[in-house]
């Protein structure tokens, strides 16, 4: 979760680390350059350290993609959400203390839910049944880019490099919500 910093450092202090974990699932890049940074192509993990990004998409064998616009797909709805974090339970009010202000903002600028980028990356490692399509594709991301350092590139023609990342579409949202839902009793 967040950019893949550690998990450069990980791979640099043991070259072998990629081959003794079984699956590699991150939330970050835009698939189709449609960033939430400074530089307009990039996403927010990647874009914070694309050298790290790049360390780990060439290192390990096979990565599982979360990309900013399959998030951006897959709210949960500002209705449903309002009722997970006005339960009595701990959870319920841990979720509120940590998601509050951000539910506020992004309701406040009329987007129809709340975004969970990183809760649905684990989510989706948690229970890799929620991926209801993905596809598979060589990525790795732009170093040098006056203006799109930090973007993912996607090879969807399969020209280059062998596949290494599995790139998640669509998810199932109904499942996700019943993970929040048991979490928050």
């Amino acid at each position: 979760l967040g950019p893949l910093t550690n998990i450069a450092l990980a791979v640099r202090l043991d070259p072998e680390l990629p081959r003794k974990v079984k699956d590699f699932y991150f939330m970050g890049g835009a698939i189709a350059a449609r960033g939430n940074t400074e530089n307009v192509t990039a996403e927010f993990n990647i874009f914070c350290d694309p050298e790290a990004a790049f360390i780990a998409l060439e290192a390990f064998p096979h990565a599982a993609l979360l990309s900013w616009e399959t998030t951006l797909a897959y709210p949960i709805p500002a209705a449903t959400f309002r009722s997970l974090i006005s339960r009595e339970s701990v959870a319920s009010q841990f979720l509120a203390g940590i998601s509050q202000q951000t539910f506020d903002y992004v309701s406040g600028i009329g987007f129809p839910g709340y975004l969970i980028p990183d809760p649905l990356a684990m989510a989706i490692a948690l229970d890799p049944s929620i991926i209801r399509q993905a596809g598979d594709y060589h990525v790795t991301v732009e170093l040098a880019g006056t203006l799109t350092r930090g973007q993912t590139v996607i090879d969807y023609m399969g020209r280059r490099q062998p596949k290494n990342c599995t790139i998640v579409e669509q998810v199932d949202i109904d499942a996700v919500i019943a993970m929040f839902e048991r979490a928050v009793q």
